[in-house]
């Protein structure tokens, strides 16, 4: 809650590469952020992954 860089997003080519990204980050040990809502987190029409990177820099993933 301070200042500062605190989310990325990255458009994905589909929701096929959303699927397969987060396949690679859950192979990877990494954990997917809002799971219960996966991927469906960022409402009705907005299909992405969400998780955080070594520094705890949310990431997004966000299909078109």
């Amino acid at each position: 809650k301070q200042v500062g860089l605190n989310h990325l997003a990255f458009h994905a080519d589909s929701r096929h590469h959303v699927d397969a990204i987060t396949r690679q980050l859950k192979e990877m040990g990494l954990c997917i952020l809002y799971e219960d809502l996966h991927p469906y987190a960022g409402g009705p029409s907005h299909y992405a992954v969400y998780f955080e990177d070594p520094d705890r820099i949310k990431v997004e993933l966000v299909a078109p």
